[in-house]
Formats: C-alpha cells, structure tokens, sequence
C-alpha cells in the first residue's frame, strides 16, 4: 500500500500533481518478500552451499540497508529492520567470510556448524518478521524525536505527558541562564550514573521536566506518569512484574521500562522518610569490572514481552544498556550468556541507603538497579517514581 501526497495543482484546467509516497506497510511488505525468495531460509540443510549462504546473505544485508535509507520510513521499523540486518550479519561472522572452513561431512547431517547457524538465524529471522504487526497503525510523534511506538488500530493517540495547570509555577532557564535543580542533578545522573538530593519535592521537579520538554512515561498503558512503589507479596503483585516472581526477596539489576521499545532515559526516585531497605546501582561503565561479554551484550537476542508490542531485541545497542530477566527471555546462547553477565553484577552494585527525605535520579540507559530484600518490618517502605524521556540522544 503507498500514500500520495497532493504537490501542486493546475487551473484554468482542473488538474492535480501527486508525489506517491511510501509506507511502513509497504516497506515492511517489500522485505517479506524480499525473505520470502531466500533460498537459505527454508531450502533443506543438507543441500545448501556455504559460499552460497554467505553471498545470500551479504547480498540481503545489502537490500535491507536500502530500504533502511528510504526517507519515508519511521523510527521503529527502521529500527526491526536493522536487528533483521544484524541477525544476516552475525551469520556471515560466524560462517566466516569465504564459507569454507567446515568439513560437513564430519557432523551428522543437521548438527554441523553451517546447518546450526543457518537454524538459528531461520528461527530469529521468523520470530522478528512474525512480530511485525502490519494491521496495526504506526505512529511517530514529532515532539518526541526519540520515541516512536506501535499503536494499536482505532487506539487512543493521546499524549502521556502530565498535565498541569496554565498558572502552574515553574523554575526554568532564567534570562541570566541559571539552571534549574533538576538539569544540575540530571548532569551529575549522566556523568556518574546517578545522582541524589535531600529534601526535595517531586512535583517541583516535575513542573522543572515539563518546562524542559521532557516526558513522563508510565510503566503500564492507562498508568499515571506517578507510580507509588511498596513492597508486595508475590501473591499480591500485579502480574508480569518483579514482584510476582520475587515477591519481599531481593530483586535483580534491571533497567525500568525494558518491556517498553523505547525505555525512559532517566528515572527519578523519592522517599519522604528513612528505610533499612536500601537500592542496589550498577553502573554498565564503572571500571575495575570484569570484561564484558560484548559479542554477547550487542548480538544475542532477547524476546521483550509485552503483549502485542512485543519484539527481538539485543542487551546493548549503541551503548545503551536495557536488561530485566522478568520480561526478556534469552533466545540464544549469546542471550543467555548475557543474562548470566548481568545477574553476576549484582554483588558489584552499590548501594544506595535512604535517610529522611530524598531525591535519586537514575541514569537509566546506563545503569541498572535492584532493591534489595526487605528489611524486617519495613513493609511500609514507600517510594515515588517518574520516568522522563528527555529526547537528548546522548
């Protein structure tokens, strides 16, 4: 299906000039069908070439990389699309570039290196494809250059931002250029990882975001951009949450708003009193860490549930870090190796102790964070929660 856009008209004869346009709908459909025709992705094993395999997927490689420079395509799908490239890339990495270092007729038919790399990559090709929701609206908002998502047909499109009165007061930017508590607290956030305040007050720094421009995201469609956290039994919990599955225990490091495709960039915590029951940080850039698995981080493939937004992505892309064992399952073993990096990185986490009233804002692109078990009788322990996207592509 193509869009045509009206570009000009013609009197005193009625005429009309029309520029056709492209879609996600049709450029999503171009690639299927581009798949479609891959002899590699469904001929039998055993009668596929390896310099055959390489070239077919360097040359698909090449055709999604065209369609990725169409001017017309969104934020998201540019985005499926260049994990559906990075699944050809890994293959021809682990095929090798000329395809023929394997003697096949070593392995049984079916466990050879050639016949289990072109499983995998038949396996995460379908999976990504078969995510791809072309019935669907997609949508980009434009005030938000970094946030594009999936929306359902005849859904809501109205904006999540937090509402507030015209005669609200608010400290921004004044014409001296001072700036306001919160751009100096988010500075520290990015340059350490985190950053905290004592006694300050939520809805200040929420009139100081919406004057930046940034966005509150809730965790949950139809949430409030506030979310009031306490620890919950496992029974208790909302499902598909950390607290179904760990309950008053210790949570592991995750990155709030994984299940989201685009996470929160920082997420700010407050606690109007004291709690034995502190929040564990790690910081994906400390150093003094043991080496990274970054073949793991950047290639292997998780599976993001989230009901009908869900989708294939790496741990790491660009340097942004995303991570919750709740809500990504491991599809591969770099996945899971991946996974197993993240839950060891627990016991380097620091902690972060509440005293009284205080405000921590996370740098959520690069640090993960867990709370720690509950303490004895601090059942009642209470935190406030806002997400922003602030659009800065840092």
């Amino acid at each position: 299906m193509t869009r045509y856009r009206l570009t000009g008209a013609s009197v005193p004869v009625a005429g009309a000039q029309w520029e056709r346009k492209d879609d996600d709908r049709e450029i999503a459909r171009r690639v299927l069908n581009l798949l479609a025709d891959r002899r590699m992705l469904w001929k039998d094993f055993s009668l596929e070439i390896e310099e055959h395999c390489v070239t077919s997927a360097n040359r698909t490689r090449e055709q999604i990389g065209v369609h990725l420079d169409n001017p017309e395509i969104s934020t998201e799908l540019a985005r499926r699309l260049e994990l559906l490239q990075r699944l050809f890339r890994d293959f021809v990495d682990e095929v090798g570039p000329h395809g023929g270092d394997w003697d096949r007729r070593r392995s049984p038919m079916g466990t050879d290196p050639l016949s289990m790399a072109l499983g995998r990559l038949r396996g995460l090709v379908g999976l990504q494809s078969a995510s791809w929701p072309l019935t669907t609206t997609w949508t980009c908002r434009r005030s938000w250059p970094r946030s594009c998502r999936i929306k359902p047909a005849g859904s809501s499109s109205a904006s999540t931002a937090p509402r507030h009165d015209e005669g609200a007061s608010t400290r921004t930017r004044g014409g001296n250029g001072m700036s306001t508590e919160l751009e100096r607290l988010a500075e520290a956030a990015q340059s350490d990882g985190w950053a905290s305040i004592s006694g300050a007050d939520v809805e200040i720094f929420r009139r100081d975001a919406q004057a930046l421009g940034w966005r509150e995201i809730p965790m949950r469609r139809g949430d409030p951009g506030v979310a009031v956290l306490r620890p919950v039994t496992r029974e208790a919990a909302r499902p598909r949450s950390l607290s179904a599955v760990h309950g008053l225990g210790a949570q592991p490091l995750h990155t709030d708003g994984a299940h989201l495709f685009e996470p929160p960039d920082l997420v700010l915590l407050a606690s109007q009193d004291s709690s034995p029951t502190p929040t564990l940080l790690w910081h994906t850039r400390k150093p003094g860490r043991r080496q990274a698995p970054h073949q793991a981080l950047q290639h292997g493939i998780f599976l993001v549930h989230n009901r009908q937004d869900s989708f294939f992505t790496p741990a790491v892309i660009g340097g942004v870090h995303r991570f919750d064992p709740v809500c990504m399952s491991p599809c591969d073993s770099r996945a899971h190796t991946a996974a197993a990096y993240f839950a060891e990185q627990l016991e380097h986490a620091e902690q972060h102790n509440w005293s009284g009233s205080q405000v921590l804002l996370i740098d959520n692109r690069h640090v993960l964070h867990a709370r720690a078990a509950v303490a004895d009788k601090d059942e009642e322990r209470t935190l406030t929660r806002v997400a922003f996207n602030t659009g800065d592509s840092r």
